[in-house]
């Protein structure tokens, strides 16, 4: 699943038609940022555009340079070992809370 922000398309100002640069709209502004979606939910929603001139496009995030500690590797290792289903950018302490309710349980 990747994110994606919902846009209202421009419009030209005079006509209210919706400006479209390649075949694609031009993106106005940002109506929900962060929208977790699947590609072809995306191509769905993405088909009617010229009618209800609003368009989602993928979020450009920058990729940090994670270096994950040998803790952190193991917390991991045992998470996969016990089947807890995680965020890799969840906090090591949150990660420690799944593992230890998956062992009560």
């Amino acid at each position: 699943m990747k994110k994606y922000n919902k846009h209202y398309v421009k419009r030209d100002p005079a006509t209210l038609s919706i400006l479209i640069e390649d075949d694609k709209p031009v993106l106005g502004e940002i109506a929900k940022r962060d929208c977790p979606l699947e590609d072809r939910h995306v191509r769905i929603l993405n088909k009617d555009w010229e009618t209800t001139g609003i368009f989602y496009a993928e979020m450009k995030q920058e990729v940090k340079n994670l270096v994950k500690t040998d803790a952190r590797l193991a917390l991991e290792d045992q998470a996969n070992e016990l089947g807890v289903k995680f965020r890799e950018n969840i906090g090591d302490d949150k990660l420690q809370e799944k593992i230890n309710e998956a062992i009560e349980n």
